[in-house]
């Protein structure tokens, strides 16, 4: 009715999306039987119903408009939804990763197919590993921490990186990463004229384990020269690996030296967090070459041969026939094997 001036009120009908909330003003006076709502607003896609009732007057009946769509803004930046927060195991699948492309408010960009990729932020393909000073590894005089490498893009993610979404949501499978250590994973649309001004995105950190243990290596003190029954001035420094040279802890290895070999303290180790173990080795009397055993549960064994022995009291010069050791599986060169002619002074 014309006459009517009275105020009158808005609101969600039934069956209106979850969370949804009109704001702005929803009663005002009506004006020649009119009430005109113009700063009304939903943040929330979906399909909607307005019911529209007289305040505190019972005789008009209130009335239900005719169902809209509310649809999300344009993609404005990324979001994950599934991530793995738990870590894994080096060189196993990750958890399924889902990436959300959504509006300024928050709504998933359903009109959004466009491609994402997504990165892995993390340790280098190199792990470091403490050796001796005067080792194949580290000339220099004074320890030192050298990169020992893992696989070339050790840290690269494995599998397919970049998919298109569907329907704002991208989704990624059977991911994985070879090297341990802590990650991120960084969520960035792929750029076009449309996706020009979507904020990528980074999620929390993650960390990848090591493998189970799989390798046995040297990393310094073969090779080294002493008087008969001394200590050799470096230690033995071996590293338990994954099948991606990741070292692993927690692994016990022993040290055995051959007959007439001397002695080593300690005679077993348990390796360190980077998959290193040390031992102290006292060489035989007798001039000759000595060797090593190092061994671990489930691991193929190495052996060391030491370059020379030396009577004390006397001086050594090489034979030239020496060659190659096919016994030791080692990150440094090859140690050198062969006879030695010691002379006394």
């Amino acid at each position: 009715s014309a006459d009517f001036n009275g105020p009158v009120t808005v609101a969600l009908a039934a069956g209106s999306p979850s969370g949804a909330t009109l704001t702005g003003t929803s009663t005002l006076n009506a004006v020649g039987g009119v009430a005109t709502f113009a700063n009304l607003s939903l943040t929330v896609p979906g399909t909607y119903s307005l019911d529209a009732s007289a305040s505190n007057i019972t005789i008009i009946t209130g009335a239900t408009s005719s169902s809209f769509q509310i649809v999300a803004a344009a993609a404005n930046r990324m979001a994950f939804q599934g991530y793995p927060t738990a870590g894994g195991v080096a060189g196993t699948t990750l958890d399924a990763i889902t990436v959300q492309v959504r509006d300024l408010l928050g709504n998933v960009a359903l009109a959004f197919t466009g491609a994402v990729t997504i990165t892995a932020n993390g340790p280098l393909a190199a792990a470091a590993v403490t050796v001796a000073p005067g080792s194949a590894m580290n000339e220099t005089a004074a320890t030192s921490s050298v990169p020992v490498p893992t696989g070339e893009m050790a840290h690269a993610l494995i599998g397919d990186t970049t998919v298109n979404a569907i329907a704002g949501v991208a989704t990624f499978r059977g991911l994985k990463l070879t090297t341990a250590g802590s990650f991120t994973l960084s969520a960035t649309a792929t750029a076009t004229a449309t996706t020009t001004g979507i904020a990528s995105t980074t999620g929390p950190l993650f960390t990848i384990t090591p493998g189970p243990a799989s390798t046995l290596v040297l990393v310094s003190g073969g090779g080294q020269s002493a008087v008969g029954a001394a200590v050799l001035p470096n230690p033995v420094v071996v590293q338990v690996t994954d099948a991606f040279g990741n070292g692993v802890g927690g692994v016990s290895v022993n040290f055995a030296p051959a007959g007439g070999s001397g002695s080593v303290s300690p005679t077993s180790a348990t390796t360190n967090f980077d998959g290193t173990a040390q031992t102290n080795w006292t060489l035989g009397g007798a001039a000759g070459a000595n060797t090593l055993d190092i061994s671990g549960a489930g691991l193929s064994p190495t052996r060391i041969p030491d370059r020379e022995r030396l009577p004390a009291q006397s001086r050594a010069r090489r034979s030239p026939e020496l060659r190659p050791s096919r016994g030791c599986r080692s990150t440094t060169p090859a140690s050198a094997t062969g006879s030695w002619r010691p002379t006394a002074d």
